[in-house]
């Protein structure tokens, strides 16, 4: 008989995600998955052998699918998600699992100040995305006597 906490924590929440799509639901077992969840998320564990930037947004959804309103939980997640956009160019896999968090809280009415710190990231990070907008202004040389020149873009 496997235990839940040998099973690793995307597998679990593949369990929860297929329970939702099967229309089951669970909340004993949403419970226990939380709490393995909510161990090892926060933890330098989840970033150094995991660092799986999905992964926030499928135990998201697939909590939001249970309906299991855990706000503790919803708050590792955000915090987690937040910090995989972190970075001057964060990955897609990332943008769209904070969306996916984001969603995800909004359907379960829940709102967190983490909630509202990754919802700012996220506006941020789309905003980047389009080309020179995050760009920046910089005082240019002139290549004849080395004076002030005006402005580029950097």
């Amino acid at each position: 008989m496997i235990k839940l906490q040998e099973i690793p924590m995307h597998n679990a929440v593949a369990l929860l995600e297929e329970l939702s799509k099967a229309g089951e639901q669970d909340s004993a077992l949403c419970r226990r998955v939380a709490a393995k969840i909510g161990a090892l998320l926060p933890s330098e564990y989840y970033f150094i052998e995991q660092n799986d930037a999905a992964l926030p947004g499928r135990a998201a959804l697939a909590f939001a699918a249970q309906g299991h309103r855990n706000l503790l939980l919803f708050q590792h997640l955000a915090d987690v998600a937040l910090k995989h956009l972190q970075g001057s160019q964060p990955a897609i896999d990332s943008v769209q699992s904070a969306q996916k968090v984001l969603d995800s809280m909004e359907q379960l009415d829940i709102e967190t100040h983490e909630a509202s710190s990754l919802r700012s990231a996220l506006e941020v990070s789309s905003r980047c995305r389009i080309p020179f907008q995050c760009r920046y202004w910089v005082p240019c040389l002139t290549q004849d006597n080395g004076q002030q020149g005006g402005w580029m873009r950097k």
